[in-house]
């Protein structure tokens, strides 16, 4: 029995970026370019252990062919770099669970009145 939604399901694990948002960065590491394609291919390991970009943000200033361009949110260094749109939008396991926990029963009860998700 399906008790949510495709788009509901979505909505959990992947949130949708922005022009001026500030996100985190991808906590298992991720690559970062110099151009909206692959060239120029840098690749930061981020141990979520050593927690080294734990609290630094990425603040989107253009989307570009499933790239965003952007900086650090809180104190930018160098010039602005290009990241996977797909890196960015993936939510964390913890903030996933979180939303599942508290929208869960919100989502069923909808989906109980409006008959949207069908065994």
């Amino acid at each position: 029995m399906k008790l949510l939604t495709k788009k509901q399901k979505l909505w959990l694990l992947i949130k949708e970026i922005k022009i001026g948002g500030s996100y985190t960065f991808p906590a298992m590491g991720f690559s970062f370019y110099g151009t909206p394609d692959f060239d120029n291919q840098e690749y930061i390991d981020t141990n979520p252990f050593t927690r080294s970009l734990a609290y630094q943000r990425f603040k989107v200033k253009e989307i570009k062919n499933g790239f965003c361009k952007g900086n650090f949110a809180f104190n930018p260094k160098g010039p602005d770099m290009w990241l996977l749109e797909s890196d960015l939008e993936m939510r964390g396991l913890f903030e996933s669970l979180f939303l599942l926990i508290v929208c869960f029963i919100p989502f069923l009860i909808k989906n109980s009145f409006n008959k949207t998700v069908h065994a």
